[in-house]
């Protein structure tokens, strides 16, 4: 996605993801300090946060905590585009620290539209 860039979160983030979780009913609400209590990732563009996903690794497994687009956003390939960073070598990198570790992390991505059919 032209013009899209991937980066850590930064506190200045945390206003742009709650007003983001504010138009996102699937979307996990925690505090403002709980954004900035775990790795974070956003999706920015000239127009500012676009998107964002929290996750978490345990062993060799990544769990995505939190994820969520601007409505203007979705089905632009944003929630992709994170997910897609969030899979790579970079977050290894950001997530468990030159050296800490060694391998890949694996993941197991389940849509949203595959997890609203799974609970209905």
């Amino acid at each position: 996605m032209e013009g899209l860039t991937i980066r850590p979160l930064e506190r200045s983030d945390a206003e742009a993801v709650e007003r983001i979780v504010s138009l996102s009913p699937e979307a996990a609400r925690w505090s403002p300090d709980g954004y900035l209590a775990l790795p974070g990732w956003v999706a920015e563009e000239s127009e500012g946060v676009e998107g964002f996903l929290f996750a978490r690794v345990a062993a060799d497994e990544m769990e995505v905590l939190n994820l969520a687009v601007e409505p203007a956003g979705r089905e632009r390939g944003v929630g992709g585009a994170l997910l897609a960073a969030a899979r790579g070598p970079a977050l290894e990198r950001v997530l468990l620290g030159d050296g800490v570790r060694s391998g890949p992390v694996h993941s197991s991505i389940v849509t949203p539209r595959a997890s609203r059919r799974a609970a209905a």
